[in-house]
């Protein structure tokens, strides 16, 4: 009984999360930048993020994490987009 709780279901699936992180990188080359400064933020903080990820997705396999909290390193860079253009967008309402 004491075995069942202990276990810790999943490792992380890396090469997902790696798929996931260049996919939105090409997602963000092709829909945030525009030949303006609200373009080039965009793409910097998307890139910031990015690298955020990269870093922690480094550190989770030094550390042999295990778990699902992959799923949401995946997710991040896609929902980072919509939060991305709606910071600019209500920025440039002031």
């Amino acid at each position: 009984m004491a075995e069942a709780a202990t276990k810790v279901h999943g490792k992380w699936n890396y090469l997902a999360v790696l798929v996931s992180l260049l996919a939105a990188v090409v997602i963000q080359g092709a829909v945030l930048p525009c030949l303006c400064y609200e373009g080039t933020i965009k793409i910097r903080i998307a890139l910031g993020v990015d690298a955020l990820i990269l870093i922690r997705v480094l550190v989770a396999w030094i550390r042999k994490e295990r778990g699902k909290g992959w799923i949401f390193y995946a997710a991040l860079p896609f929902v980072m987009i919509l939060v991305i253009e709606l910071a600019v967008y209500l920025q440039h309402l002031h």
